[in-house]
């Protein structure tokens, strides 16, 4: 996951230079970079999906719901004060729970990369057939333990249970609260920014999730003293476009 991740800020780069071409009537150069980098996103998403079936096998029962309750939640409207999930999730420890937040903001991320190329997001391989045999012995890593079969047992939308990219948005807002259980508030906190800056630039549309994700980055400003999460969301603002 390592390796994709590193790619991200290349995409990034990319995304934007196209965006450019495209404003620029450009229209053979955005045609060739975005053939190139609808097929950079198209292998990285199908690899992603590879690791996210392989965690899903190597730790079954990672994650668990928690009834959400009212007046101990972030994940609550401004105008009513009601709580938006009626479960949240919690996990076995923050490490996990921080590896599906990076998932899903990656697969946020590609999407929008894929959008962005105007390519057909439903021509990417996200089944579990699509899980790549072990090198040099055609079978699957025993790291990662046998094939499990349904159901599975952690709450989590799998890559080919995704109806839109909000599936992943509210995933990553179900687990702010555990995010920043008091053991772990600080690891947490300084792990959302990044998360929270993506569904904050990718939903300019939906205006109670992204009051939200401003009441939790004012939280923990106040509770964690990283001032830098109020200084992510502006600068969000700013370059929204690619992502939105």
């Amino acid at each position: 996951m390592q390796d994709i991740l590193s790619d991200i800020p290349g995409y990034m780069e990319d995304m934007l230079t196209l965006q450019t071409l495209k404003f620029d009537d450009q229209g053979v150069s955005f045609d060739q970079l975005a053939k190139s980098l609808r097929l950079r996103a198209t292998v990285s998403i199908e690899q992603l999906c590879a690791l996210r079936w392989q965690w899903e096998d190597q730790y079954p029962d990672a994650c668990y719901e928690v009834v959400a309750r009212r007046g101990s939640t972030l994940c609550v409207y401004d105008d009513t004060g009601e709580q938006i999930y009626p479960t949240l999730l919690s996990f076995r420890s923050v490490a996990r729970a921080l590896e599906i937040t990076t998932f899903n903001t990656m697969f946020l991320i590609l999407y929008r990369v894929l959008s962005m190329t105007e390519a057909d997001e439903l021509s990417v391989r996200t089944d579990r057939e699509a899980v790549p045999p072990y090198p040099d012995t055609g079978t699957r890593s025993p790291a990662y333990g046998p094939i499990r079969l349904r159901p599975y047992t952690n709450p989590l939308i799998l890559p080919d249970q995704w109806n839109s990219h909000m599936d992943l948005v509210h995933e990553i807002c179900r687990t702010i609260d555990y995010c920043l259980n008091g053991k772990h508030e600080s690891l947490g906190a300084c792990s959302l920014m990044f998360p929270l800056g993506v569904v904050y630039a990718r939903l300019l549309h939906d205006q109670k999730i992204r009051r939200l994700i401003e009441r939790t980055c004012r939280h923990i400003a106040e509770s964690s003293g990283f001032e830098i999460g109020t200084y992510v969301l502006n600068q969000v603002d700013m370059k929204s476009s690619l992502l939105a």
